[in-house]
């Protein structure tokens, strides 16, 4: 009876047990244990396939493979259940994970792995934070569901993250004199109320009421109305009137009006922001004012709170603008509005002192 040959399929004997791999292009692939069960040809001839056609290595789902994990968890009430904007960062991690790990049996992923793979992301914390915590997220769904008996990534601590800092009045004026118009009511919206970027992107018109703004935060679901500072209406009412000067200019030149956005903050054609959008937007808009690098949109959520303790508000007024559940970072920049004021006392009277 002639052998049947199985191109690229290696065979190895390590601790008195028999593993095969296919090995092709410098890749290895592990395959299942034992070639005469149908699970093994199965991945066999999906994996040669995949070689000979072309076809990415990410998008194959290997039974028992991490992939195959991803895709049970994408169909999980666990995951339909997240929010549509977790729901949109898990994605692109989910998408990372498989591209990465994906060709890995679920059962056979080790801390190792992870952990050396978290490393090679260490000039990216944040983002090397989200993809572990995402693992883990996969990982505990197969726990409960079965498909593993062990969670490898269970535990693994967070890389140091650098803290945002607040802006200098300096740097927000900068930022006033030379952005885009919409850029600018941005700025104001994140300043005056404190939200967050998401938070920021999804205000409406209809969100005002009483001369105020119902924010329902994205992050804990919080619920809060905020009064609107005298300089934020300024902003908004010059928004109001630079679409209104674009659009006669359009008329003279027989175009279309800018379409009405149902969101306050919009692009300048009108066209509402996702987060991701404005996220990327406000980076461009800081690289052309030449501002410091390390400004973020998030650093302005802290300088509303530090303008807030430096107005004398106590920490439940500070927490019923910005939204904070708990007393820690409201104390945090009340310090900050408490030395400063402290510092300028102690030099006045260092001056008086003959």
């Amino acid at each position: 009876m002639a052998k049947i040959m199985f191109p690229y399929l290696n065979k190895v004997t390590a601790k008195g047990r028999i593993y095969y791999r296919y090995r092709r292009n410098g890749q290895i692939i592990p395959l299942p244990s034992d070639p005469a069960m149908p699970e093994f040809m199965a991945a066999y001839h999906r994996i040669h396939a995949s070689f000979e056609t072309g076809t990415s290595l990410a998008d194959m789902a290997l039974p028992g493979s991490i992939a195959a994990l991803i895709t049970a968890y994408k169909k999980s009430a666990e995951y339909m259940e997240l929010k549509p904007r977790v729901k949109d960062l898990y994605v692109g991690a989910l998408d990372q994970i498989k591209i990465k790990l994906g060709k890995y049996p679920a059962k056979k992923l080790t801390r190792r792995v992870a952990l050396e793979w978290r490393d090679t992301l260490i000039d990216t914390p944040a983002k090397a934070n989200n993809l572990m915590s995402v693992l883990k997220r996969l990982y505990s769904f197969g726990v409960d569901r079965g498909h593993v008996k062990v969670h490898p990534v269970a535990g693994i601590a967070r890389l140091k993250v650098g803290e945002w800092r607040p802006w200098t009045v300096g740097e927000v004026t900068a930022f006033r004199e030379k952005a885009e118009p919409h850029m600018r009511l941005a700025l104001d919206l994140a300043l005056y109320t404190g939200q967050r970027l998401g938070d920021v992107a999804a205000m409406r018109w209809n969100h005002i009421e009483d001369g105020g703004i119902n924010v329902k935060q994205q992050k804990g679901d919080e619920r809060l109305w905020i009064p609107i500072h005298r300089n934020l209406w300024t902003a908004i009412e010059a928004a109001k009137a630079e679409k209104k000067r674009r659009n006669a200019e359009r008329e003279k030149r027989k175009i279309s009006k800018l379409p009405d956005a149902i969101t306050i903050l919009a692009a300048a054609r009108g066209n509402p922001y996702t987060a991701e959008n404005l996220k990327h937007k406000f980076k461009d808009a800081l690289r052309a004012t030449g501002l410091p690098n390390d400004l973020v949109f998030h650093g302005l959520r802290k300088t509303a709170a530090v303008m807030l303790a430096e107005a004398g508000c106590t920490t439940e007024q500070i927490k019923a603008i910005t939204g904070h559940r708990t007393d820690e970072m409201v104390a945090y920049y009340a310090r900050q509005a408490n030395q400063k004021v402290l510092a300028k006392a102690a030099v006045r009277k260092l001056e008086r002192k003959k």
